[in-house]
């Protein structure tokens, strides 16, 4: 089963066996601009596979080149971003799953659990390819069961994940990273990466169909941090990246990180950093 939600995101449901998949994607999940993201982590697994070009893969502070045909799974908890590279191309979604103890005498489950063991998962099989390609036409798509289709292919995906990498029938039980409500975690982790030049509470409460009271409830528990501090954060980790990697003037910086003039990212990059954005850029100039 799968539906559409407030514009955002798609849902798949489907089962393996005694294994309950739930797969998250939203209209980017076919990416084909050169894009650089921010590093993050996030509650759920994410999974993408490279349909053409290559690209960097940086987690747990090395980088990785991801070829043509690559398919990897990134567990929840690590902390990573995937830089685009001219005319590459990558299909991406998130997913959980979950134990069905209705349904007995079935590995699938414990399989899985044991596969999706470390922090990131590299899948070898050269059969994953066509399933990915055809799901990656299935999304750009505009047939009426494009929705079934998905599912399909990504019922595949699973089944041939499980067929080539499982590693025998006795697997001890490990922790699972399923979360009860794992629309809601992905919907709030999507705001923050990219929405969070011209986020307001107000617009996310209302996403999730909840007081603004009960989304920094929520966010607190996530994060650690208030709606502010989150988005402060991820405006200032942007600012120090372009500043340290690229040739942007701070005026540039201040509007791409969603400040409307310099005075306002001025003086939060003061408070943020204890150093002024002109110090940290000309820092980072002596030390190229």
């Amino acid at each position: 089963m799968s539906y559409f939600v407030n514009d955002i995101y798609w849902e798949y449901r489907f089962s393996l066996g005694d294994a309950n998949f739930v797969f998250f994607s939203n209209i980017n999940s076919v990416g084909e601009a050169p894009h650089k993201g921010l590093l993050h982590s996030h509650k759920l697994y994410e999974l993408f596979h490279v349909l053409q070009g290559d690209m960097t893969l940086v987690a747990d502070s090395e980088r990785t080149i991801i070829n043509r045909g690559d398919t990897v799974i990134i567990a929840p908890g690590t902390t990573h971003t995937t830089n685009i590279h001219p005319a590459a191309k990558r299909f991406c979604m998130i997913f959980t799953v979950e134990k069905n103890p209705a349904v007995q005498d079935s590995n699938y489950y414990d399989s899985f659990q044991k596969i999706l063991e470390g922090d990131i998962i590299w899948l070898d099989s050269q059969l994953l390819t066509p399933c990915f390609e055809r799901c990656a036409q299935y999304v750009k798509s505009e047939y009426p069961e494009k929705d079934e289709l998905i599912t399909a292919c990504l019922h595949e995906i699973m089944a041939l994940i499980k067929a080539t990498n499982s590693h025998g029938e006795n697997h001890p039980q490990i922790n699972t990273f399923s979360d009860t409500d794992s629309s809601r975690t992905y919907l709030i982790d999507h705001y923050f990466t990219h929405s969070f030049q011209h986020g307001s509470l107000t617009e996310l409460s209302e996403l999730l169909h909840l007081s603004s009271q009960q989304t920094q409830r929520i966010i607190k528990k996530m994060y650690g941090q208030s709606f502010s501090e989150r988005l402060t954060m991820m405006k200032m980790e942007l600012a120090k990246t372009l500043l340290q990697d690229t040739n942007l003037l701070v005026t540039e910086i201040a509007e791409k990180c969603g400040y409307t003039g310099p005075n306002g990212f001025f003086v939060a990059f003061k408070k943020y950093f204890g150093k002024t954005p002109n110090k940290l850029k000309r820092k980072a100039n002596r030390t190229v």
